[in-house]
């Protein structure tokens, strides 16, 4: 707590006050709050006071900034009250002050906590999008608003699975909302459907979103895997292709052979023939072009 006169320059200061700001109890005595005052802090201070000196207000709150004597800035709670005589007329003001440097420190780290998350979501080439337990949307992310064609706002609060899911594939969607909102982590590849109705190969991953023990909705992401079916297609067909060919070409190998040692089968029965002839038969060995 510390008293300060109608100029703003302190009275009295207790320890705690003291204490707060790094200073002696004499040292803060005539020293101006507007001195101790961060100075972005300064013109809320003074718009406060020239209120209470106005007559307006009998009291104000404000959470401001005061300079340390080591320099660091310290998070202060601090009401003023204009202290009157019985006359009415203005004596000096008191101002109770209480430190929340550290609920502000917290407060700084949960917004930094809180756009790192954000920026996850944002910028996540996958596209989400996060439900309440009966299948209502609640947010999505842009990558969410390119794949299926949609801006945001036009879908908050509507069915997700009416949106963006087939007719013919309604019970396969309905079934993975079961198993999810059963608590289980549900991986598919399938078809969703877009604002314009052609469809898109995705593999969806969703799963339930749970506050303490307390389930509170679903979370799903969808990766957009054309050309990855694509290209499976693509080596599917190549490895038929070649597969065929290479059954062509075994075919091909059969039916020569075949056609080959038919004909040779007569000559080497021919030959067989002659070389057992020459037994009987002189001369017949160099006809054949052999030696005797």
């Amino acid at each position: 707590m510390a008293i300060a006169d109608l100029g703003g320059r302190v009275l009295r200061a207790n320890p705690a006050f003291a204490e707060l700001l790094g200073y002696s109890e004499q040292e803060l005595e005539g020293v101006a709050f507007a001195d101790i005052t961060d100075r972005e802090d300064q013109q809320s201070s003074r718009a406060g006071v020239q209120r209470l000196l106005g007559g307006q207000i009998p009291s104000f709150n404000i959470e401001k900034r005061y300079c340390h004597k080591s320099g660091q800035t310290v998070w202060a709670h601090t009401t003023v009250v204009l202290i009157r005589d019985s006359g009415g007329k203005p004596l000096h003001f008191v101002a109770l002050v209480k430190d929340i440097s550290k609920r502000k420190d917290a407060e700084r780290a949960l917004e930094k906590r809180t756009a790192y998350l954000n920026a996850l979501f944002e910028c996540n080439p996958l596209a989400i999008v996060a439900t309440s337990l009966d299948d209502r949307v609640n947010i999505c992310n842009p990558a969410f608003e390119r794949m299926f064609q949609y801006e945001s706002s036009e879908i908050a609060g509507k069915a997700l699975l009416d949106l963006i899911t087939p007719a013919e594939l309604r019970a396969e969607a309905l079934q993975a909302r079961y198993q999810t909102g059963m608590g289980q982590s549900v991986h598919l590849a399938t078809r969703r459907r877009r604002k314009d109705g052609t469809l898109v190969d995705v593999a969806v991953q969703a799963l339930l979103v749970t506050v303490g023990t307390d389930p509170v909705g679903i979370y799903a992401m969808y990766e957009d895997i054309t050309d990855r079916k694509r290209a499976e297609s693509q080596m599917r067909e190549a490895r038929e292709a070649a597969e065929n060919a290479n059954r062509a070409k075994s075919e091909f190998l059969a039916n020569m052979s075949h056609e080959i040692r038919t004909p040779l089968n007569g000559v080497m029965g021919m030959i067989d023939l002659a070389c057992s002839a020459t037994i009987r038969t002189p001369g017949v060995l160099p006809q054949l072009g052999m030696l005797p």
